[in-house]
């Protein structure tokens, strides 16, 4: 990832310094408006700023956040209520960004993990589920499957949710809600106890 800056995952670099909590900490409102969004969201609608400088990866321009709109010029996405814009807003004045940003800032370490357990006969035995978002940019469907989590995960089932992106829990509720029920009734069902 470092030695090709530029592609899907740049924001991952951007995250590593310093500069990445003084940014989205700067206006934390704006930070969730912008990073909270539905596949439904027209992100050319609701960015405002500089669509060109928006399309630069964040090494390069210098911000994650960097070329869109200020906090009022951009509208709140359909899935982020001014309730709870307020109580994100409230808790990250408190918190900051660092807690999630290290989860980014580990990638490292972690990835030097999984090269150690290569080859080794490791796995999860208890039952898991995977909801998964048709339309998520991060976490692509076919990522899912070149992952081969089901090696670590034997018991693994993955459901799919479309017309959905990466907060797929916030924009169809009712369908990962569904999927969930499911899930447990039929564990419940086959449970020994």
């Amino acid at each position: 990832m470092k030695s090709k800056p530029g592609g899907r995952f740049d924001y991952q670099l951007w995250f590593q310094g310093e500069e990445a909590e003084t940014e989205l900490e700067k206006d934390t409102r704006r930070t969730i408006k912008l990073i909270h969004r539905a596949v439904s969201d027209d992100m050319e609608k609701f960015v405002g700023g500089d669509p060109e400088i928006f399309r630069l990866p964040p090494t390069q321009k210098k911000g994650f956040l960097a070329g869109l709109g200020k906090s009022d010029e951009i509208s709140r996405s359909v899935i982020l209520t001014a309730q709870d814009l307020e109580y994100y807003g409230q808790n990250f004045d408190l918190s900051g960004f660092r807690g999630p940003l290290n989860w980014y800032r580990n990638v490292e370490a972690n990835w030097k993990w999984n090269c150690s357990t290569a080859g080794k006969k490791l796995s999860v035995g208890i039952p898991a589920l995977m909801v998964a978002a048709s339309d998520d940019a991060v976490l692509t469907p076919s990522m899912v499957e070149s992952l081969r989590m089901s090696d670590w995960i034997p018991s693994l089932e993955t459901k799919y949710i479309q017309d959905a992106g990466h907060w797929v829990l916030q924009e169809k509720p009712d369908q990962v809600n569904t999927i969930l029920k499911e899930w447990l009734n039929k564990l419940n069902q086959n449970s020994r106890l």
